[in-house]
């Protein structure tokens, strides 16, 4: 069929050819066929609009089979490395996904390891994200039950205004060893309440920043951010002070 490349037909040449064609069903060496001949075509935007608002109302109410693993890896390796532009990025962005497109997700990124690239830039998307509290809720429930590593705890005190200084110390560690005995005798004391702002409160806090001072009337329940601001102060103070 080498002769008719590079021919152009009439719209109406093209419609009698797709109706001709209507319902035909392509063998896999067709199928094959078709794509090696356009792979590497660059494909403008008006086509692409063709193409879109062509194929628009065209599996409304129609069951869509599920693609098998062999053919989502071969989507998965066509789009490995490909840049998207910044007009599809935005289409993305405000693309509304269903919950069981976020449940399927959720369950392919299950056990995933991410880069440190790829966390830096989780990090920057959801800087200042303000979260509902039925997503808080569930990030809550995920977290419930599963132990962070000493590294872990130590990052997540740090980022919280705190010195990464776990509470159960034992005795080669930061905090001595009596601290760790007395805590729980302090919390219960203050009935788990902030002395600071009566809220819920499970931080104890030394009045004059000396961990080796374990008297009772030297330590005092704080809540996180209380805690957390009271250890910025007193770090603030040091280095103006230098």
């Amino acid at each position: 069929m080498s002769w008719i490349k590079g021919l152009s037909f009439s719209k109406e040449h093209k419609l009698k050819i797709s109706l001709a064609h209507k319902g035909i069903p392509k063998s896999l060496e067709h199928r094959k066929n078709l794509s090696l001949s356009i792979k590497g075509h660059l494909v403008s935007d008006e086509t692409k609009q063709k193409i879109s608002l062509g194929m628009t109302g065209k599996n409304k109410g129609r069951v869509l089979k599920p693609l098998s693993n062999e053919h989502k890896l071969k989507i998965s390796l066509t789009n490995q490395g490909r840049k998207l532009s910044e007009e599809h990025k935005n289409k993305l962005k405000g693309r509304i996904v269903s919950n069981l497109t976020k449940q399927k997700l959720s369950l392919f990124n299950k056990g995933k390891h991410l880069s440190s690239e790829t966390k830096q830039k989780l990090q920057l998307i959801n800087l200042g994200k303000k979260r509902s509290y039925e997503t808080r809720r569930k990030l809550s429930l995920a977290q419930k039950g599963r132990k962070y590593s000493l590294e872990s705890r130590q990052k997540m005190s740090i980022s919280a205004g705190g010195d990464g200084i776990h509470f159960y110390c034992t005795e080669d560690k930061h905090y001595p060893l009596e601290y760790s005995r007395i805590r729980p005798t302090i919390l219960n004391r203050d009935n788990y309440i902030c002395q600071n702002c009566f809220k819920f409160g499970k931080s104890v806090h030394h009045k004059d920043h000396n961990k080796n001072n374990n008297d009772p009337s030297n330590l005092i329940t704080y809540c996180q951010s209380c805690n957390s601001k009271e250890i910025r102060l007193w770090n603030k103070r040091i280095e103006d002070g230098k």
